[in-house]
């Protein structure tokens, strides 16, 4: 049995826990409140909400929710025993329109006077300011980007389609720019990435201090920012981009580091045009930008249609509806290329690629679909269908050993890797068998990134390798920083190697290099069997090539048969296919 107080009084209990009680007598306008609520709501005296009116003086103007209209409507729907209501709005403190709101949930039921009308409210109210702050600052994440503050792409892409919307409507016109940043490497190279952040955030502040009031800025990229200027002629654009030009431009930015001065190029577009959705609009502005680049001197160009370049994005689109497709009706395949070791030529591993089959069960290699799949944002949902058939291969097939490469935006991209992990965490005898490849170029610019994505990767177990280096990046450099296992030398320095000197002495460098790193090395492109006897004697790992073995999509392993087990961790990687950024196809 539990102990109880002889004079234990439930409404004496609810307002200890700050919960405040009230009745409304519609009739009188009267409001019965419990003792507590003046310290509670933060009035200075019950006599300041002791009748309706009262009260609802006492609520913010900003308040979205009238009690009045509430109990209106119910009221017509009571049938004798009242009608539930739960409502959230602010009050505004005694301490004047400056001070924070004291948003109160209110619940409670109306009751009518039987002819539809209300004639009585009973009801409790508590506190909720930290959660409306939580609440809000949860949708302030959503809405802005977290470096400058400023809107964050997705919501800049929601005004844009607004915007345009809006001008379809009233038959009017608006503009959206793109403003670039210039050689902002260079910056993170001289000063480090933290005075690269104080330079845009501090362009992002010029930028808003000279914009009209019904513009919007977000940040549209890394070092783009984007601006939708409303009720926008071309005229009136390019008068806008001097201004931001200006903004920019013509005073140094003082950073922790010193000044720094910037260059700066913006591309712009106006609607209505022959684009009819944001994608396209913002893909003008990053075509006018690019062009805006190619000046001798900083400038704002604006977007004008060629015939070839539509035909040309045209094309793009209709292969990216057959990606979708494709990625919908499960018609991704891998194809594996067989990597053998250089001393014996036995299969090693092989690289898993991807392939598309189309809607005419054509096979259709990665060249035709990846580069406009990267264009168009969808190389990351590429990446995952990749990875999740490469998890499913290692599961059915204990023999499979495969490296898969990543892009460049995959490589950071938090969802694509905690699937990874959580493939491997199911399923953890295919890690030891997995290569994650990143290409060099991502490495070279991105390198605090990827050191720590290969971190990560090889603490889920998996080994990692860098594609395609030597490919004109600062190999050397980056390869004491970066801890991978294997490299894999850029095919480009195999042409004519028997014959060709500065290949020959190319490639022994990056050899004697990854060996003090204690790396192994595949070589690409080998198609000869002199080249391939070269490298062996140059102490070459792996080799790669058509010499080998071209790329085919039936798995050369003896897959194995379907035990509960392989069923079991078959159905936890198509989990994988429901919880990824496949979902965004539906």
């Amino acid at each position: 049995m539990h102990n109880t107080s002889e004079n234990w009084d439930p409404l004496d209990i609810i307002e200890q826990t700050g919960i405040v009680t009230y009745e409304w007598t519609i009739a009188t306008d009267i409001i019965q409140w419990s003792s507590n609520a003046v310290s509670v709501l933060q009035v200075e005296s019950l006599t300041d909400i002791a009748s309706g009116r009262q009260y609802t003086a006492v609520i913010s103007p900003d308040a979205e929710t009238s009690r009045v209209e509430v109990a209106l409507e119910l009221a017509t729907q009571d049938k004798g025993d009242g009608q539930y209501f739960e409502i959230e709005y602010p009050l505004q403190p005694d301490d004047g329109f400056d001070a924070k709101p004291v948003w109160v949930e209110d619940t409670g039921r109306v009751f009518s006077d039987g002819k539809g009308m209300p004639a009585r409210v009973v009801g409790t109210m508590r506190v909720v300011s930290a959660r409306h702050e939580q609440q809000a600052a949860i949708e302030r994440m959503s809405y802005f980007d977290s470096l400058t503050g400023i809107l964050n792409k997705d919501r800049l892409t929601d005004l844009l389609d607004e915007d345009m919307r809006r001008v379809d409507r009233e038959k009017g016109s608006g503009g959206f720019v793109l403003i670039g940043i210039s050689h902002m490497d260079m910056i993170n190279d001289m000063y480090g990435f933290e005075v690269g952040d104080e330079i845009v955030r501090e362009a992002g502040r010029r930028i808003e201090s000279v914009m009209r009031i019904n513009d919007s800025l977000g940040r549209y990229a890394g070092t783009k920012l984007g601006v939708v200027l409303r009720d926008c002629t071309e005229r009136e654009l390019l008068i806008a981009g001097e201004r931001f030009l200006g903004a920019l431009r013509d005073e140094v930015i003082m950073t922790s580091a010193g000044p720094v001065s910037l260059t700066v190029n913006i591309g712009g577009v106006v609607y209505p045009c022959s684009l009819h959705n944001t994608r396209d609009v913002m893909g003008a502005a990053g075509e006018a930008l690019s062009e805006a680049r190619r000046s001798p001197v900083p400038c704002v160009s604006t977007y004008e249609p060629a015939p070839d370049i539509e035909v040309k994005r045209r094309q793009n689109a209709a292969t990216a509806l057959e990606i979708i497709d494709a990625m919908k009706a499960q018609r991704m395949r891998l194809a594996y290329q067989p990597i053998v070791s250089a001393s014996t030529h036995r299969v090693a591993f092989h690289e898993a690629l991807i392939r598309m089959i189309d809607s005419e069960g054509k096979i259709v290699e990665a060249g035709s679909f990846v580069g406009i799949a990267s264009q168009l944002g969808l190389i990351c949902m590429v990446d995952f269908c990749a990875m999740t058939l490469a998890v499913e291969t290692l599961i059915e097939n204990a023999d499979a050993v495969l490296s898969l490469i990543v892009s460049n935006e995959t490589a950071v991209d938090p969802e694509w890797l905690s699937c990874l992990a959580t493939s491997v965490t199911e399923n953890p005898d295919i890690a030891g068998r997995l290569i994650v490849e990143i290409t060099e170029s991502h490495a070279a610019q991105n390198l605090n990134e990827s050191i720590q994505f290969v971190r990560t990767i090889q603490d889920l177990g998996c080994r990692v390798a860098i594609d395609d280096f030597g490919a004109g990046y600062t190999s050397f450099s980056n390869l004491k920083h970066l801890p991978v296992d294997i490299i894999k030398i850029d095919g480009m320095y195999v042409d004519d190697l028997v014959n060709c000197i500065e290949n020959q002495v190319f490639i022994k460098s990056l050899l004697d290099l990854a060996k003090a790193f204690s790396m192994e090395v595949v070589v690409e492109w080998v198609s000869d069997d002199a080249t391939a006897q070269l490298l062996k004697q140059w102490g070459v790992d792996y080799l790669q090539g058509s010499s080998f073995g071209s790329p085919i999509i039936a798995p050369p392993w003896q897959a194995k048969e379907k035990q509960p087990a392989v069923r079991e961790a078959r159905l936890k990687t198509q989990g994988l296919r429901n919880a990824g950024p496949l979902t965004n196809l539906a």
